[in-house]
């Protein structure tokens, strides 16, 4: 009897550590199938450098490993060929500043024909604040953006002024982004009025006769009165002033935000989430849905 209930035991104890190595085993095969989306992080520049871009790259590796995404950061354009584009699912522009201003191009022409073919077999386009002030050689690359909506001024700030937390510049001051669209999966999260600090965008145009806007500045928020920091409010864009839009272009999706000067932007959670969020959605996470331009 005594050998019985031996054996008994053993065999429940089997199961019962068999039955825990398979849910252990399960949680780690659905945890281990790796990241969903491979995303490269592309941070050239040859004109203007912003000091918060490691910062900014820092954060978005971070907060990408916790929505599967693994992002590859380089600050050299030679992933830009048919090979090295086609490992990612989406490009993202990360205050790119260069081929503006007597500044060099960023990409050759070969590099531009790799990109274009790139989004034209549905790759991904995410743009971050200076990846409009770039690459006046490519008109495409501006249709890209929406309307040739490149990066025109913004008010200039007081150097040594508290403005800016990471280039302390003095150019960041407190606004109102109106939030267009809450249905959206990047704009869904935030409020209809969302109080922001940073360097604020003009575009030399407006974007939405070929995007769909998704926030918008309210300049009637801004303080115009003499301002510890603002230097000059310089040529603002009126009552329509897009600040984060997204497109389908050439087959490809593309989003762009142009908050993210300053390294609150990359602390802020919902500006954080808003921006993985784009990452995701030109990525194709979130399918075709709410970026038609009539949408």
């Amino acid at each position: 009897m005594k050998r019985v209930l031996a054996v008994a035991l053993t065999l429940l104890c089997v199961t019962l550590v068999t039955a825990s190595v398979t849910t252990a085993g399960g949680k780690g095969e659905s945890g281990g199938k790796g990241p969903k989306i491979n995303a490269l992080i592309y941070h050239e520049t040859t004109g203007f450098r912003h000091d918060s871009i490691p910062y900014a790259i820092e954060q978005l590796t971070a907060w990408g490993a916790q929505h599967g995404i693994t992002m590859t950061a380089d600050q050299t354009s030679n992933r830009f060929t048919d090979e090295g584009l086609a490992e990612f699912d989406v490009v993202i522009w990360l205050s790119t500043v260069g081929g503006v201003r007597g500044d060099a191009p960023l990409l050759t022409d070969a590099e531009w024909a790799a990109f274009e073919r790139y989004m034209e077999n549905h790759g991904g386009y995410a743009g971050i604040h200076a990846a409009s002030d770039c690459c006046d050689e490519s008109e495409w690359y501006g249709e890209l953006l929406g309307n040739q909506a490149r990066f025109a001024n913004h008010p200039g700030g007081l150097p040594g002024s508290p403005g800016c937390i990471g280039a302390f510049t003095g150019s960041c001051f407190q606004a109102v982004v109106v939030n267009e669209d809450n249905r959206h999966p990047t704009t869904r999260h935030l409020p209809d009025r969302w109080a922001i600090s940073d360097e604020l965008y003009n575009f030399k145009a407006n974007p939405r006769s070929t995007v769909h806007v998704l926030q918008t500045l309210d300049e009637s928020s801004y303080d115009f009165q003499p301002h510890p920091f603002i230097r000059d409010w310089g040529t603002l864009m009126g009552e329509d002033h897009p600040i984060t839009w997204c497109q389908f272009y050439d087959g490809g999706r593309v989003w762009y935000t142009g908050l993210g000067h300053d390294e609150n932007i990359y602390r802020n959670e919902d500006s954080m989430t808003m921006i993985i969020k784009g990452i995701k959605w030109a990525a194709g996470k979130y399918g075709a849905h709410g970026c038609s331009k009539d949408s």
